[in-house]
């Protein structure tokens, strides 16, 4: 099944600040996630697993300590997604990690895109 909604891949707002900036005043949402966001990410510590990478835009966003691991769906090229050589691809359903590795988890935008949620496990 097709998703009817595809999503429009984020960059860094380090990348290109002014572009970054254009988009939030666009979409209202984005700009939302970014405010909630730039708080809480620069005093993470330890390893933060990003579920939804994408193109890894909210990484930035994290101290230097941080070890970021950002994690796919092998599908993700089908939502406009450009792969990332850093970002671990996988069938979707499972993550490919033991539980506890992690000190934090961010998830966001991914929710909605997961067809069977009972499959789904993070």
């Amino acid at each position: 099944m097709t998703e009817a909604f595809q999503p429009i891949a984020v960059r860094s707002p380090h990348e290109n600040k002014g572009l970054f900036w254009l988009r939030c005043l666009l979409d209202l949402q984005l700009l939302t996630i970014y405010r909630f966001l730039v708080g809480p990410l620069s005093l993470c510590r330890g390893r933060i697993l990003d579920v939804g990478a994408g193109q890894s835009p909210w990484r930035g966003l994290l101290s230097s300590d941080v070890e970021y691991v950002g994690v796919d769906a092998e599908t993700s090229c089908e939502f406009g997604m450009m792969r990332q050589s850093d970002v671990i691809y996988y069938s979707g359903t499972k993550l490919p990690f033991e539980d506890g590795s992690f000190d934090y988890v961010l998830c966001t935008e991914v929710l909605e895109h997961v067809s069977d949620p009972r499959v789904f496990s993070l």
